[in-house]
This record gives C-alpha cells, structure tokens and sequence, in this order.
C-alpha cells in the first residue's frame, strides 16, 4: 500500500513524509579532485594567481591553502 501524506490549510512551513538534514557540507578538494585539477591546469599556460578569503573562516581558509597549493602544482605562481 503506498503512503499518502496530506495537508489541508497550511499556512507555511513544510509537509513531508521524510526530512533529512545533513547541514553545511564541508568545502574540500579531495586528493583524486586536487591530481586532476592539476593535470588539467596544466594543459594551458601558467598564470599569477592571488587568492583572497574571508578573514576568521577557518573551513574557507583551509580551502583557499589547498587551492594554493593544487595551482603552485601545476606550476602556476602565486601572488600572496
């Protein structure tokens, strides 16, 4: 028998049968991710890069390191 969900004069918020909540995902860049944005940044021409953040973001600042140091594998150079 299949389930029936109903909402009869609602005014606002959510009706459903199931809501799963799993928050912020974390902003990373996997290893395999990071080996191939490197061999794809490779293909073209090496570029000055200057990455800039949010200041007190320790997720974003962890991210914006590891952006750094994926294009300074690729051999791009870094401005700071």
């Amino acid at each position: 028998m299949a389930q029936q969900l109903f909402s009869q004069g609602q005014m606002g918020g959510q009706t459903a049968m199931n809501i799963e909540n799993y928050g912020l995902r974390p902003r990373q860049i996997t290893q395999a991710s990071g080996d191939e944005l490197v061999s794809e940044l490779q293909k073209y021409p090496s570029k000055n890069f200057y990455i800039m953040y949010v200041s007190g973001d320790h997720e974003i600042l962890d991210f914006a390191e590891t952006l750094e140091a994926i294009l300074v594998d690729a051999k791009w150079k870094s401005a700071g």
